[in-house]
């Protein structure tokens, strides 16, 4: 029928109970001791559960489970032994309540948080279902647990972890053909993300690697994807003798970078992302990739500490990524900055394993955008939509909470002004009519961000960078 109202176990350690048909309880089930074996059936809890560390829920693919009470649960299942699945997990506790899982846990079918937090405790969750969905509830976790997706095909829907609370140990990417698991949140690695085949999505969300984390097995069928805002960020120390890699991509092309901080440097986080197509003023303006030899991809720096930074950059990419008769015999990784896209010294780019190529520059100075040219790029299309009005002052640079800009021709129509960060976002957009104008960034994170100053008759872009 309807479920009955509580429940309460009380066995002994080594002793059990198996249910023969499924259950509802509608009140509370309490676990003590022993273990509730679920036998092929569904265990719905649509109130409270108490647990204490000697009771336990064994399972198979036969049955699920749903936690569906309006105010969470005070306990944690824990599931004895290694081997325990569901086919279906559902968690529908209500916005801001929670419900735990402890042990390992292997879910066939779908996950579903549709409201609430599912909180891993010290658990080996793994998902080979079909389907993901969070709805509006998250998965909240700390680098006591371990998630490993295996599936034979992409799953369906995206996890979005719990900000704050977005933590893991090992993430392990099993999928077959090149499939791809979604993340829609920030997650942090303190261990490995380990890419046996497959992609993790991210999205235009991060993956932060922990000091001890590392991404192992990736290559052009196993990397993180990322879409325009998307990065990995990673901690580095100056003087390392080895370049981190990091595995980026597009949905199309593998397209990795390796940073190495040179001795005195400053250390810290850097983060990098990817896009597709050049932009001649970096993130926006015409896509140079249409007619200019080019590696079509754009590689976007980050730094938390970008003040005397000394880096070498080696930026990768497969023979796909090259358009418009590019020279790999003559080319050379170009910065965008206020200026444009400047020129470094030609190289040919060497030949790697699987039909990759990289080449690499030293930088010195702030981190934005870099594309790869050949010795026949015309990159002056950029410097031409950047009408210099060598009049108007951009300052401080760097900046701590204001920016100013001074020297507006009053006398011409009402200059628009936009604040982009280096991934083509517009965080501040407003029109300008005094003279001398005052900026707020005092809320934005550190960084390199684009002032751009523009209406019919100019056209300004200038680079700076947010410290504290």
């Amino acid at each position: 029928g309807s479920g009955i109202q509580n429940v309460y176990i009380d066995l002994g350690v080594a002793n059990s109970v198996t249910l023969a048909d499924h259950l509802i309880v509608n009140g509370t089930l309490s676990l003590n001791s022993g273990t509730l074996v679920l036998g092929g059936y569904n265990l719905t809890i649509a109130g409270n559960y108490t647990a204490n560390g000697t009771a336990a829920i064994s399972s198979t693919n036969a049955s699920s489970i749903n936690l569906t009470s309006t105010f969470g649960a005070s306990g944690t299942l824990m599931f004895n032994g290694p081997s325990n699945a569901v086919n279906n997990l559902l968690v529908n506790v209500g916005m801001g309540n929670n419900v735990g899982i402890t042990g390992t846990l292997e879910v066939t079918g779908g996950l579903t948080i549709n409201s609430g937090k599912l909180v891993l405790d010290s658990i080996n969750l793994i998902l080979s279902g079909n389907s993901l969905a969070t709805g509006n509830g998250t998965l909240s976790s700390d680098d006591r647990s371990n998630i490993f997706v295996t599936t034979a095909i992409s799953p369906n829907g995206a996890i979005a972890f719990t900000p704050g609370n977005n933590t893991v140990n090992n993430f392990t990417v099993n999928i077959a053909d090149s499939g791809s698991v979604g993340i829609s949140s920030d997650l942090v690695i303190n261990g490995t993300l380990n890419l046996i085949t497959g992609h993790v999505t991210i999205a235009n969300h991060t993956l932060y690697l922990g000091t001890e984390g590392l991404i192992a097995g990736a290559g052009s069928n196993a990397y993180v994807i990322l879409d325009d805002n998307g990065s990995i960020s990673i901690p580095l120390t100056a003087g390392d003798t080895i370049s981190t890699v990091y595995h980026t991509g597009t949905v199309a092309l593998y397209l990795p970078a390796a940073i190495l901080l040179n001795a005195g440097s400053s250390s810290g986080n850097v983060s990098v992302g990817v896009t597709p197509n050049v932009y001649a003023m970096g993130v926006t303006g015409n896509d140079m990739s249409v007619i200019t030899p080019l590696v079509d991809a754009t590689w976007h720096l980050q730094a938390t500490n970008p003040i005397g930074l000394d880096l070498n950059l080696q930026v990768m990419w497969p023979t796909d990524a090259e358009v418009n008769s590019f020279n790999r015999a003559s080319a050379y990784i170009s910065h965008h900055t206020n200026l444009g896209w400047d020129s470094d010294n030609l190289g040919a780019a060497s030949a790697m394993n699987g039909g990759m190529f990289s080449i690499s520059r030293n930088i010195t100075d702030t981190l934005s955008t870099f594309a790869v040219f050949d010795e026949t790029s015309n990159t002056s299309v950029a410097v031409n939509e950047i009408n210099n009005q060598s009049e108007i002052n951009i300052y401080p640079n760097p900046a701590n909470s204001v920016i100013m800009i001074t020297n507006i021709n009053s006398s011409t129509a009402a200059v628009n002004m936009d604040l982009v960060n280096i991934y083509g976002q517009v965080i501040i957009s407003k029109k300008i009519t005094d003279v001398n104008n005052t900026i707020s960034i005092n809320e934005l994170p550190d960084g390199n961000y684009f002032i751009k100053l523009y209406n019919d008759k100019m056209n300004k872009v200038e680079q700076f960078t947010k410290v504290r």
